[in-house]
């Protein structure tokens, strides 16, 4: 302690987090860990590795009439060598295995004029590419069966994240913060709930809601277009020297290194299918799933051959418009449509929720109808999703309400009450009999 005083010592080591302290690893353990770290942080080709998680984003949203219909939920799908985004999708639904095959459906779907032109962009989406590592949590929705299978079809290798390790999947968990940071928080609706000077956070949010999922997704689409994709991201321009944008890192490191054309649209329907494939009996009315009739020529002919046979069927488990199954003296599969021909692209989760909501069935049922009746279960889902509001919005009307009431009581109203409470005859008090120690 020659050259600082003891007392200065002893308040810098007072200040210091006695677990981080003990909690400190050997050089050995240490190297181990950050190797492992390291390579999850140093990845050199593009769509080598792909980090993809869901959040619920931090804004209202409403629907066509302007109610409030509760917080949307977001898939991001993340490159970690050029840090572009892959993929995104928006719902109001729970997160679930199906928003997770749609954002990987956008991801391998094409991207051109028409999709800049759809979205009013100023700057190209990247086209897109096969993806040789998939990196998700343990939620629930990671670990379904519907992404497990259409994984090994499309030759993509899946990888879970330790529980308790961050560090495995950095890059998807940044672009959350940032996106909240730099485009959420900015939004009508945000409810800032970070923000501790917000004392009314909810309540204005609530007020000043404005956007529609289909609004708020164009939004970030154009935020991720022409915003982040050609901001200059310093970890990027740490790696290559210079400053970098993530579209010029992976023009870049496109020219260095292979990248593989992506899956086509009916490579991923494929993929979907195999994942649910079951043995159903032909009847008179067509093939029937979940209530759900299939109905076309060669359904007919078949039942009209042999009415007790059973054939394979693929079911796509996001589109409930068709279904396939195997034709045995052609050898290939054959598309049976739906025979509501009005049924628009939702999942049979979907429209089961839909049959429940109504107690109809799917001839009562016209495409219309789903669709409003769709939209209706997620406003009262949503509704029920926020009873403290209105827990508080009642008990503050009460408090008004005993407010005015007291306030209209005058003066001359209580003096009464206090003379009889003083005039009242005086208790007797009785006192209890000593009694002696035996």
């Amino acid at each position: 302690f020659q050259s600082f005083p003891r007392r200065t010592v002893g308040r810098f080591i007072a200040r210091l987090n006695l677990k981080n302290i003990k909690g400190r690893l050997n050089p050995r353990t240490f190297r181990l860990i950050m190797r492992n770290a390291c390579s999850y942080l140093d990845v050199k080709e593009p769509y080598a590795r792909v980090e993809g998680d869901s959040t619920v984003l931090d804004i209202f949203i409403v629907d066509a009439s302007g109610n409030v219909i509760g917080c949307p939920t977001f898939y991001a799908l993340i490159d970690t060598a050029t840090m572009t985004i892959v993929g995104i999708h928006l719902t109001i639904q729970a997160a679930s295995q199906v928003g997770l095959m749609q954002s990987l459906q956008f991801a391998f779907s094409p991207k051109g004029e028409p999709f800049k032109t759809q979205w009013s962009c100023m700057h190209e989406w990247p086209a897109p590419a096969d993806i040789r590592t998939l990196v998700l949590d343990n939620g629930s929705d990671c670990h379904g069966p519907m992404i497990v299978k259409a994984s090994q079809h499309l030759g993509m290798m899946l990888e879970y994240c330790v529980a308790g390790a961050p560090y495995q999947k950095p890059f998807i968990e940044r672009f959350f913060g940032t996106l909240n940071t730099m485009l959420i928080k900015k939004l009508p609706g945000a409810k800032k709930s970070h923000d501790k000077r917000e004392t009314h956070g909810l309540e204005d949010a609530q007020k000043s809601a404005t956007l529609t999922i289909e609004k708020l997704n164009e939004v970030i689409i154009r935020w991720i277009t022409d915003s982040y994709h050609i901001k200059k991201s310093d970890r990027l321009s740490e790696k290559f020297g210079q400053e970098f944008t993530p579209l010029q890192a992976l023009t870049r490191l496109s020219q260095q290194y292979v990248v593989f054309p992506a899956p086509s649209a009916e490579e991923l329907m494929e993929a979907c299918r195999h994942y649910l494939e079951v043995k159903l009996s032909i009847t008179r009315e067509g093939i029937n799933y979940q209530r759900q009739f299939y109905q076309n020529e060669y359904v007919s002919a078949l039942f009209k051959t042999n009415s007790t046979v059973k054939v394979d069927v693929c079911i796509n488990p996001l589109d409930c418009r068709s279904v396939h199954i195997y034709d045995l003296g052609l050898k290939e599969w054959v598309t049976v449509q739906n025979k509501n021909p009005n049924m628009p692209a939702i999942s049979f989760e979907q429209a089961k929720e839909i049959r429940k909501a109504h107690y109809k069935s799917d001839f009562e049922l016209s495409g219309e109808d789903y669709v409003i009746n769709h939209i209706n279960i997620i406003e009262d889902a949503n509704a029920q999703k926020r009873p403290k509001g209105k827990i508080r919005e009642n008990q503050r009307a009460q408090r008004t309400v005993d407010k005015a009431n007291a306030a209209a009581i005058t003066p001359e109203q209580q003096l009464p009450i206090a003379e009889t409470v003083l005039a009242a005859a005086p208790t007797e008090i009785v006192v209890a009999p000593h009694r002696r120690k035996k």
